[in-house]
């Protein structure tokens, strides 16, 4: 992973010096990421937050949202369900927006695993039927099958 990471700051000192925004953006969030995987929040948040103002300020809608998702992440995994259910919501309004079907479907599932770990079981299961039907309509089998035994397990528990 530190190789990774100086690679990536390579990448940014580059981008940074011939001013590509998007490339920086991009960059950015792949440290984010890095630093996620590594489980240290703190500094993934730091990142994902730059790549967020910077894909603001670029107009790039797509990244916006997948920044709002992934700040989402972080702060689910801290605990701070509030603040992560905010930010998938942002997420889902930008990529609802702009037809982002498949994205739409992770924010919503993203949105119902924060309700089944609030132990508000009938919200996660609307949330979760809502990502159903999107991947009835996208014909994604793989998925289609996932939501379906999450469903099923969360019907059982609410029984």
């Amino acid at each position: 992973m530190d190789e990774a990471l100086q690679h990536y700051q390579q990448a940014l000192n580059i981008y940074r010096k011939i001013g590509g925004k998007k490339g920086e953006a991009h960059t950015l969030g792949n440290i984010g990421v890095v630093y996620l995987t590594q489980n240290k929040l703190t500094e993934a948040l730091k990142f994902f937050q730059q790549t967020l103002d910077i894909n603001q300020e670029i107009g790039d809608k797509g990244g916006e949202a997948k920044d709002f998702s992934n700040i989402g992440v972080v702060y689910q995994k801290q605990g701070k369900l509030t603040e992560a259910l905010d930010h998938y919501q942002q997420a889902l309004d930008i990529d609802q927006e702009i037809g982002y079907k498949g994205e739409e479907a992770k924010d919503l599932g993203n949105m119902g695993s924060v309700y089944q770990t609030q132990g508000k079981l009938k919200e996660a299961l609307d949330h979760f039927k809502e990502v159903l039907e999107i991947y009835k309509t996208l014909g994604d089998s793989t998925n289609i099958k996932k939501i379906n035994k999450i469903i099923n397990e969360l019907k059982n528990k609410a029984s």
